[in-house]
């Protein structure tokens, strides 16, 4: 096996146990309650209001929309384990789209893949960035969820600085 399948496999091994975990772990809601969520699926109002959200227009979510919901009796726990649920869910389900793409773009048209890999990105970098991509996905979602704020110019200008001191560890 090359070294580059043994890459894939670990991140998709990765996402597999993340996505067990949520699923399947100990929590606060069950199961059944976090695939719905995971899937947007089948979820009822008004919790189907912040996981449809979550998934399509994350940054449109309001605190009455999550008041709604623990009105309806969801707790502060539950709550944060669909959100989690769906936000996982819908950066996967891209992940496995874009996956899909990269494997396509040798045998079917993919002019904006095939663009890509001919300035000389590998198909490893690719599938890479589509991790990374995943990964921020799922952290944009997340922080739209639950109004994260954002740094100001002045947290940016000290990161950056870090980052070009420290670099990435």
């Amino acid at each position: 096996m090359s070294d580059s399948m043994r890459h894939e496999d670990t991140k998709q091994a990765m996402l597999r146990v993340l996505v067990d975990r949520i699923l399947h772990g100990e929590g606060a809601t069950s199961p059944d309650q976090r695939q719905r969520a995971f899937d947007n699926n089948d979820v009822a109002p008004p919790l189907h209001t912040v996981v449809d959200k979550v998934t399509t227009r994350p940054a449109a979510i309001t605190d009455a929309d999550f008041a709604a919901a623990r009105e309806s009796g969801f707790s502060e726990d539950q709550l944060f384990e669909l959100v989690i649920a769906a936000a996982v869910g819908q950066s996967a389900r891209l992940y496995s789209a874009g996956l899909t793409a990269l494997a396509e773009a040798g045998t079917v048209t993919a002019e904006d893949m095939r663009q890509v890999l001919a300035v000389g990105v590998s198909h490893q970098q690719v599938r890479d960035a589509l991790a990374v991509c995943a990964s921020f996905n799922t952290t944009n979602r997340l922080a739209d969820a639950f109004g994260f704020e954002q740094l100001s110019p002045a947290g940016f200008e000290a990161g950056a600085a870090y980052l070009i001191r420290r670099g990435y560890r």
